[in-house]
């Protein structure tokens, strides 16, 4: 309203109808900008509004009466759906009022499906030459089928989205499906279609979506979307999907499937770190008897631990020393 009252109407910005008759055009995009100026001019239809009126039409004179009727309308035949939804999609993909990734993937869908069109011909007119295309439809159509299937529910998500997807990130979806491990994971085809993932990979997609989002109880395994990328490493890995279904975190996946080598060399590390660190304290002469005392059965037991892993290292190694 305080735009068009102290701007006019953008002549730029049309308003878009489609012809109902020789004498009729309804409009179905820009009923709010028509609404507002309804209300700055006085229109006869705005007549309840009047203190809304009274208000804006002063801001209106202040301003200098910038013009606003006639408004501009782009008019399309009755009947022309697939020209006119692909006219608005185009416009608010590649617009300065941007739909959001969600709202995106379900107008490429609804092209494929019910106005037949091809996903290259959709990807050449809204210019796009990184495939987002294709993922954002695998990842609508991923996500309906889980729904549908009942393997994901996105009322129980942890994770909230925006725009027209608040349950869940869906930017999520189509970004850990354009991992190649996971693809592969999923046996997704090339070319996306509705419910692209078969019956007995459906378990995987599943848990794939709770370790991002969560179901219920179960909270989510990573935190951030920089972390998918080592989601997809771990949940391809051959024990990533047991733990996860564990509960286990990324983080301790991360450890629990690297080689063996790795993870003593982890361990021992992060032990001689930890000693080395409780040596300064033990060498200030701040600590009282009685402390020491109680440290000692922990002591003790990091001394023991610290014998058999020896012991077994010399075993395997083959050293009597």
């Amino acid at each position: 309203l305080s735009s068009i009252a102290v701007n006019g109407f953008f002549r730029s910005e049309p308003l878009i109808g489609v012809r109902i008759s020789s004498k009729k055009i309804k409009i179905v995009e820009g009923n709010r900008r028509l609404s507002a100026c309804m209300i700055i001019t006085g229109d006869e239809r705005a007549k309840t509004l009047k203190k809304v009126t009274n208000r804006y039409d002063e801001i209106w004179k202040t301003a200098g009466k910038k013009l606003i009727a006639p408004i501009p309308v782009s008019v399309f035949p009755k009947g022309s759906v697939q020209e006119f939804a692909a006219y608005l999609g185009v416009r608010h993909i590649q617009g300065s009022r941007s739909w959001d990734s969600y709202a995106k993937a379900a107008w490429i869908a609804d092209m494929v499906e019910k106005n037949h069109l091809e996903i290259d011909d959709i990807a050449a007119m809204i210019g796009d030459t990184q495939r987002l295309t294709r993922r954002l439809l695998f990842g609508y159509y991923t996500a309906k089928q889980l729904e549908k299937s009942g393997k994901f529910d996105p009322e129980a998500s942890h994770k909230s989205g925006r725009g027209s997807c608040v349950q869940y990130p869906f930017s999520w979806v189509y970004t850990a499906l354009g991992y190649e491990r996971i693809r592969t994971w999923l046996n997704l085809a090339e070319n996306p279609k509705p419910n692209p993932i078969a019956k007995k990979h459906l378990p995987n997609a599943g848990l794939l979506f709770t370790t991002m989002f969560g179901q219920g109880t179960r909270e989510p395994a990573i935190k951030e979307s920089r972390q998918l990328s080592d989601l997809a490493k771990a949940i391809t890995s051959p024990d990533g999907p047991r733990l996860l279904r564990k509960g286990n975190s990324l983080k301790e996946i991360e450890f629990l499937v690297k080689p063996p080598t790795e993870q003593i060399e982890d361990g021992l590390t992060r032990a001689e770190q930890g000693l080395n660190q409780s040596l300064p304290p033990l060498n200030s002469d701040e600590l009282e008897e009685f402390e020491a005392y109680d440290l000692m059965p922990l002591s003790k037991r990091v001394v023991s631990l610290a014998r058999s892993v020896d012991k077994r290292l010399r075993s395997i190694g083959n050293d009597d020393e």
